[in-house]
């Protein structure tokens, strides 16, 4: 694992070992399911408090929201010196033909705040709404919430 702003390249698949699917776990098609899955993590500092949470996916749809993400901070960030951005975490659904309604989530770039110095919270509130009060993305074929619920980091 290391970070791909350093340049760093996964191994290749063949490198990693654990080549024979016979003794691979089976998934929910009794397919083998390779013991090594592409994972990308995302470290997020809480506006608020300063806590540092790590948003870690190897789904399709987790891995699609960083990328999302990725792509509207990638044509603004040097446009923001300084300036850190607000993400809000969200989520969405689509009507899966096996499973029915499954959730994913959504990063969301809400705002820029100050960047705060290492493990201090951010020193003011973003200039848009304030955040939420509660939680994060429902994991897949959770029941739908009453209302969207929506974090800020």
């Amino acid at each position: 694992m290391g970070l791909l702003a350093e340049g760093f390249r996964p191994a290749a698949r063949h490198e990693l070992g654990d080549l024979d699917q016979s003794l691979w776990e089976l998934d929910d098609k009794r397919q083998p399911r390779d013991p090594w899955q592409l994972t990308n993590e995302l470290t997020l500092r809480g506006l608020e408090t300063g806590d540092e949470f790590v948003f870690s996916t190897s789904g399709k749809g987790g891995i699609g929201a960083i990328g999302e993400l990725c792509k509207v901070y990638g044509n603004i960030y040097r446009q923001k010196p300084g300036l850190a951005p607000v993400i809000e975490l969200r989520n969405d659904h689509y009507n899966h033909k096996v499973y029915g309604k499954t959730y994913f989530p959504v990063l969301k770039l809400v705002d820029w705040v100050p960047e705060p110095d290492a493990g201090e919270p951010a020193a003011m509130a973003p200039t848009g709404t304030p955040p939420a009060q509660s939680a994060a993305a429902a994991p897949t074929r959770a029941p739908e919430p009453e209302k969207p619920k929506r974090t800020r980091f």
